[in-house]
């Protein structure tokens, strides 16, 4: 008697795959409606601190905490910004994830232009 091999079936990936989906868009609303800083705030403080200290050269720098809040939620709102522009590039692509040349795309139109040219 010879067994033979079941082709898997992608029924079990599609359901999958929807579902993460569906957890990912409940997700992204659930940010939309908070307005709660995303990074934590000791991981953004040490590099804030970090690249003071690269700058600066001295360790005994202290910054007030109005001004590390007011940094952080500027950071957040250009990340925010930089990732809706990824995404559009993504959906102009016509694909529904965001790779790294999307990114590339991003920074370089945003980057200044040379107006001597």
């Amino acid at each position: 008697m010879v067994r033979c091999k079941k082709t898997p079936s992608k029924r079990g990936t599609k359901k999958n795959a929807a579902e993460a989906v569906s957890r990912a868009l409940q997700e992204i609303r659930k940010y939309q409606r908070t307005t709660t800083a995303l990074i934590p705030r000791a991981a953004f403080s040490r590099v804030v601190r970090e690249i003071l200290v690269k700058q600066r050269g001295r360790e005994d720098l202290r910054i007030q905490l109005k001004a590390l809040l007011a940094l952080q939620e500027a950071a957040e709102a250009y990340l925010t910004c930089l990732f809706e522009d990824m995404q559009f590039v993504a959906l102009h692509a016509g694909r529904n994830y965001v790779v790294a040349s999307d990114m590339q795309w991003v920074l370089r139109l945003r980057k200044p232009q040379d107006k001597s040219l």
